[in-house]
């Protein structure tokens, strides 16, 4: 018996009064009451009976035995294909109902399913990594890609140092960790650890004319640190930048004198002084003016209406003793949703909902999405809403679907992805009809139809019967289940929660449950998987 994880043996053992003579069995069939009835090699027939696991000797006309499973010539040419099976003895013992092709050979058991190709990304260099650390689709439709080898691609050309549009490779230089189109149309390249890039559109049409903006220690005005993060322009056509250990900055796009920025140092002197706060790596503002800017101390908010110099900054982090706080202060990625929802994607506390309008204050509540709601990880890296599929979450090794009408999650992992990669932080983004994701191997395209939901609903079976009855000095109880899957290449995923001691979901990768001290009276276990 084979459940997808173990095998069990029935078989005759000394003094154990079975009735077989031998544990040679030529064939099986299933009865109407699903016992089996088996023949042996020796021209006997019995019945196994399942639920006590013992064979029964009885009159079954040895003549009338199933005969071998006959595979059709398509099948035997697919298996036929693969190069394992290529010049070997090989038996089709039978194709399941979920395609499985299940081959004897002399080494071994063989169980063949051709399914999907796990998706892979796409490298446009030769480079044994290439980390794409910023997408950006720009108002023309061009996506914007750029790794960490210092290339930055503009569709199917690359940006030179000089602004210049080249067909033929080329390295920018820089490693570009986000973009931004403003409002005048010039495109914004922030880097690390090289600052800030500021591209026009040059008269001809062709490439750009460039400007660079660094940190000067002897000028109070540049930019208080060259890492940046990420940028968001507000509605008065300022520039929010958010940089790695010098807090936020700010540029007026309107300004007579270029290149005053003003940040902790030189006037924006309510942003806190705090090593961590200065790490600042995403930012977002609220259709109200809003500003939020994720740190590594949390997050932080204020209204951008006011006067700057005076500006009011709320601190959201992580209160141990309430579990309606951020729930953790490594804030990785904010993403508004809908109806004033916004996420926060944390590293280590899964990812945050909250209601924008609330803060401004000094407790607004979120509500936290962790692998107790069924999250492959706890370390968001990034989010991605599309209001016709849902939220998109990634972490390192999967891709997460969260949807908000039900708050259940679909997590594509190992098996639908390649293994031969991580997925970064990169902020991912829609072009065309593809949601594409930076990785340390190039850009992973996935289209709709990748992240289509297998419709197939394995079976739920268990090692024991559907009431079991505990003496009062049985305490404890382990239960072994499995999800008839045979198709799986990721661990199938188990939630369980029992009526009457512990109304809760709890979410397993185990195929077992161990039950202590269970306390007297009836309880009922509830089970549900993936497939």
């Amino acid at each position: 018996r084979y459940d997808g994880y173990r095998f069990h043996n029935y078989r005759m053992r000394p003094g154990d009064n079975s009735p077989l003579r031998t544990n040679r069995i030529g064939s099986i069939r299933e009865l109407p009451d699903h016992d089996l009835e088996c023949t042996t090699n020796d021209s006997l027939t019995f019945v196994f009976h399942r639920r006590t696991g013992r064979f029964e000797l009885t009159s079954g006309d040895y003549s009338k035995r199933p005969r071998p499973y006959k595979a059709d010539d398509a099948t035997l040419a697919k298996l036929k294909s693969l190069p394992q099976f290529a010049n070997v003895f090989t038996s089709i013992l039978l194709v399941d109902r979920q395609g499985g092709i299940w081959v004897d050979t002399h080494s071994g058991l063989y169980r063949v399913w051709f399914g999907a190709k796990p998706l892979q990304p796409v490298k446009l260099s030769g480079a044994a990594e290439e980390e794409v650390h910023c997408l950006y689709v720009d108002k023309k439709d061009r996506t914007w890609v750029a790794d960490k080898n210092g290339h930055v691609r503009v569709g199917d050309k690359y940006l030179t140092p000089k602004g210049e549009l080249s067909t033929t490779p080329a390295a920018f230089g820089q490693n570009v960790y986000c973009i931004l189109e403003d409002s005048q149309g010039d495109l914004w390249l922030g880097a690390k650890p090289d600052g800030l890039t500021r591209l026009k559109a040059s008269e001809t049409g062709e490439g750009y004319t460039v400007k660079r903006y660094v940190h000067d220690e002897n000028d109070p005005n540049s930019l208080s640190c060259d890492n940046i993060y990420d940028m968001v322009e507000d509605g008065q056509q300022r520039l929010w930048i958010a940089t790695y250990k010098g807090g936020l900055n700010m540029y007026d796009l309107r300004q007579k004198h270029d290149g005053v920025f003003l940040h902790k140092n030189n006037g924006l002197s309510g942003w806190p002084t705090d090593v961590e706060s200065d790490k600042v790596r995403c930012l977002h503002i609220t259709p109200q003016q809003v500003l939020i800017a994720g740190t590594l101390n949390g997050l932080y908010t204020c209204s951008l209406g006011g006067n700057l110099r005076d500006m009011k900054f709320w601190h959201h982090c992580r209160r141990p003793d309430d579990a309606t706080s951020l729930s953790n202060n490594w804030v990785m990625d904010i993403e508004p949703l809908r109806d004033h929802t916004v996420a926060i994607a944390t590293s280590g506390g899964g990812f945050c909902l909250t209601d924008d309008r609330q803060l401004l204050s000094e407790h607004a509540p979120f509500c936290t999405f962790t692998t107790d709601q069924g999250l492959p990880s706890d370390v968001c890296l990034s989010l991605f809403f599309k209001p016709s599929h849902g939220l998109y979450i990634v972490s390192q090794t999967s891709i997460s679907c969260f949807s908000l009408s039900d708050s259940t999650v679909t997590n594509y992992t190992r098996g639908t992805l390649d293994e031969r990669f991580k997925l970064l932080d990169t902020k991912p983004v829609f072009a065309g009809a593809h949601l594409l994701f930076g990785t340390t191997q190039g850009v992973l395209s996935v289209s709709p139809q990748d992240m289509q939901k297998s419709n197939y609903q394995p079976p739920l079976v268990f090692d024991c019967s559907s009431y079991i009855r505990l003496s009062p000095d049985e305490r404890s109880l382990t239960i072994q289940f499995a999800a008839l899957d045979f198709n799986k290449n990721v661990p199938i995923t188990y939630a369980y929660r029992i009526e009457g001691m512990d109304n809760r979901w709890i979410y397993i990768t185990d195929n077992h449950i161990t039950l202590p001290d269970i306390p007297a009276g009836t309880f009922r276990l509830h089970l549900r998987s993936t497939n």
